[in-house]
C-alpha cells in the first residue's frame, strides 16, 4: 500500500492501536479505556 507522507504517522498509530488492542484483550480495563480515548482524538 502506497502512503502520502502525510499519511504515515496517522497509519503508524492505526497500527499501534491494533497493537494496544491486543493487549488490552489480556489486561485491565484501564488500558481498553485508555485506546477508546485515543480513538476517539482521531475521529
Amino acid at each position: 500500500m502506497n502512503l502520502l507522507d502525510f499519511e504515515k504517522p496517522i497509519a503508524e498509530l492505526e497500527t499501534k492501536l491494533q497493537d494496544m488492542k491486543q493487549l488490552a484483550d489480556d489486561s485491565d480495563h484501564t488500558v481498553t479505556v485508555a485506546i477508546e480515548a485515543l480513538e476517539n482524538k482521531m475521529v
